[in-house]
């Protein structure tokens, strides 16, 4: 009967995987890429933030002048500017509108807003009854952005 012989291994295919000094170097990288690239996805986030904001604005200080222009219900449209949302409404003022025709559009929660936050635009001449900037700023950094409404009610961004 032959004896039992175990089979030699190799010295080359012993070890697999990677060590420890691989791993940390790895780590290392990555932990260098990803403390570069967070300030540029932070300042592209708060430029996004407050172009997204100001275009909401001027879509809906265009959306009321319009609604007013065409006698939409027969009654004066305009724009209420909160924390956190803008709210197109029917009535002449926010508090005395008609509540079953608002219109919400949330805004980023990176932004404030101060300036201008009531709007009123006169049924068929789509005048407003206050004129004015809507100054948007970020909360992370000092970017803003201005949108302003004329006394003809052209909306400038």
């Amino acid at each position: 009967m032959p004896k039992f012989r175990p089979a030699r291994i190799k010295a080359g295919n012993s070890r697999r995987g990677f060590t420890l000094l691989e791993l940390l170097l790895a780590l290392g990288l990555f932990s260098i890429l990803f403390a570069a690239a967070y300030p540029v996805y932070q300042s592209v986030t708060t430029r996004t933030d407050l172009d997204q904001a100001a275009e909401t604005t001027v879509l809906a200080l265009r959306r009321a002048a319009l609604l007013a222009r065409g006698g939409a219900h027969d009654g004066p449209w305009g724009v209420d500017i909160a924390a956190g949302k803008l709210t197109v409404f029917e009535g002449n003022s926010f508090a005395q509108r008609d509540w079953t025709m608002d219109e919400t559009m949330e805004l980023p929660v990176s932004v404030t807003i101060r300036g201008l936050l009531d709007v009123v635009f006169d049924n068929f001449t789509g005048a407003p009854r206050s004129t004015g900037a809507v100054i948007i700023s970020s909360n992370i950094d000092q970017g803003s952005r201005q949108v302003t409404v004329n006394a003809k009610g052209i909306v400038i961004y």
